[in-house]
């Protein structure tokens, strides 16, 4: 039975490139397995992100209609004691 690669040094030598040959094509498979499920993951992260602030500018907002009188008034009252304290 012929061997697929031969035992002399010519043999050992081309096992050699050819198990790093391998193992570089595995290492190319897993970097870009590795990076499209990375991509997905920082997707997700965007998205989560984009949600939380667009929660807390809606929280924002909404506090800020609600406080509106009382917010309006405190900026009067501002507005006054400036004007006093310049006279």
């Amino acid at each position: 039975m012929a061997r697929i690669i031969p035992r002399t040094l010519k043999g050992k030598i081309l096992a050699a490139l050819l198990g790093l040959a391998a193992v570089a094509i595995l290492g190319l498979v897993l970097l870009v397995v590795f990076w499209t499920w990375l991509s997905w993951v920082l997707v997700a992260a965007f998205v989560l992100y984009g949600a939380v602030v667009v929660l807390l500018a809606v929280g924002l907002l909404g506090y800020l209609v609600w406080k509106r009188q009382k917010l309006t008034a405190l900026r009067l009252d501002w507005i006054d004691s400036e004007a006093q304290s310049h006279l």
